[in-house]
């Protein structure tokens, strides 16, 4: 009984934590990976990850209750630290997902990587240019440094942004590309599909008028 207790609570953990990584993994180094690809890796994540997964926590659990978890004590106390442990790992990254940044900070630029960068005032698309100068991106990354933000649930974004001010941007780099919409109040990333608010706005659409018309 115990056995198939710790081996359930073991496989599951670690089955888990193998998807964030997996999906992490996915997300940071095959962004916008085509369907039927994606596909494939499930399949394989499944038919190979989960079984290595089950094997090693059938043998993590002959270790540890060889090592002393038979004892009535020390199984309570691993079941305690097993169940604890993880509320409070979820709660930190719920914390730190949801916690005030700068916006700088979410869009986590990195010089070293740069290749070029896209730009279009939000209702005029036709007037959107082109650069791979470093100084543009980098003037307008330290413009939204002064800006604070926080994520809001996918239910509180209103999709409609046709009659707003803003604008867009794509920065190309050697991994994945940064996409987003800046807006007044509110900013959407594409590239990971998260929303968030503009605590200390609006943000300056004079300032980005004069960027546009200066970088064009």
């Amino acid at each position: 009984m115990k056995g198939n207790v710790l081996f359930w609570m073991v496989f599951l953990t670690f089955s888990a934590l193998n998807t964030y990584v997996a999906f992490f993994l996915m997300d940071r180094f095959l962004p916008g990976t085509h369907s039927f690809f994606m596909v494939i890796l499930i399949i394989l994540f499944l038919t190979i990850i989960i079984p290595i997964t089950a094997i090693i926590s059938e043998k993590l659990v002959k270790f540890a209750l060889g090592k002393g978890l038979r004892k009535q004590q020390n199984f309570n106390w691993f079941i305690a630290i097993v169940t604890v442990v993880p509320v409070c790992l979820y709660g930190l990254f719920l914390f730190n997902t949801f916690k005030e940044k700068g916006l700088d900070e979410v869009i986590d630029f990195h010089a070293d990587d740069y290749h070029s960068m896209q730009f279009s005032v939000q209702g005029d698309p036709t007037h959107g240019w082109k650069t791979d100068e470093q100084q543009p991106v980098e003037e307008l990354v330290t413009f939204l440094s002064d800006y604070k933000v926080k994520k809001m649930n996918d239910a509180a974004w209103d999709s409609d942004v046709a009659g707003l001010n803003g604008f867009k941007f794509t920065i190309v780099t050697e991994g994945k590309p940064i996409m987003a919409g800046i807006y007044e109040s509110r900013v959407h990333f594409y590239t990971g599909g998260a929303y968030y608010k503009v605590l200390n706005g609006p943000i300056d659409t004079a300032w980005v008028q004069e960027y546009d018309e200066k970088y064009q």
